[in-house]
């Protein structure tokens, strides 16, 4: 089985799901063996036959690789930036016509687009197993933050929603920080599943 294992893995390039790869397998095959021995079969012969179930290791191999292989859609990312970028556009020309505001905001509005696209490419190419190792902590952070801010925060129409930064200028908006649970979520539970 061991042989077998060692075989199948060396078709898989992504070094990261090896280990996931080759325990979901293990298991299987321990099932499996387990099986062939209550219908009958010593250990040996029922090891031999579990692996002999699962097939060419060489092409079984493959075939996970082809599904194991990290790929990033570059389509769609080139889409969601020229959306961003004619909103920009079409932003700074509806503020090019109003008041002085507008175009401050319209400033500000370039600013936010940048970081969110920004944010949404590191996050997207980001491997959550990197993510998943911190995610609980990541987590934490951000519900302190929302503490912080239901015990401190600035009011806006009478609810706290902002963190003032220092110098007193600037402040955080919570309500979009907390946007980060979204990936915070699918790392946690990317963790919660690799490991049981």
């Amino acid at each position: 089985m061991d042989e077998y294992l060692k075989l199948l893995l060396e078709q898989i390039r992504c070094t990261k799901a090896r280990p996931y790869i080759k325990q979901e397998l293990q298991d299987h095959m321990e099932d499996q063996i387990a099986e062939n021995m209550k219908a009958g079969m010593d250990h040996e012969q029922a090891e031999k036959e579990a692996v002999r179930d699962m097939g060419d290791p060489v092409e079984t191999g493959i075939s996970l690789d082809s599904i194991h292989r990290p790929q990033a859609a570059w389509k769609l990312l080139g889409i969601i930036i020229f959306i961003s970028i004619a909103g920009v556009l079409i932003h700074a020309g509806i503020s090019g016509k109003a008041s002085e505001n507008a175009v401050a905001g319209s400033d500000r509005y370039v600013f936010h687009v940048m970081i969110g696209l920004a944010v949404m490419m590191i996050l997207y190419l980001l491997d959550y197993t990197v993510l998943a190792k911190f995610s609980k902590i990541i987590a934490a952070v951000l519900l302190a933050v929302c503490l912080l801010v239901i015990l401190e925060g600035g009011q806006v129409n009478g609810a706290r929603i902002f963190i003032s930064l220092p110098g007193g200028r600037r402040g955080m908006d919570v309500q979009k920080l907390m946007l980060f649970y979204v990936p915070i979520y699918g790392a946690i539970l990317y963790k919660l599943f690799m490991i049981h």
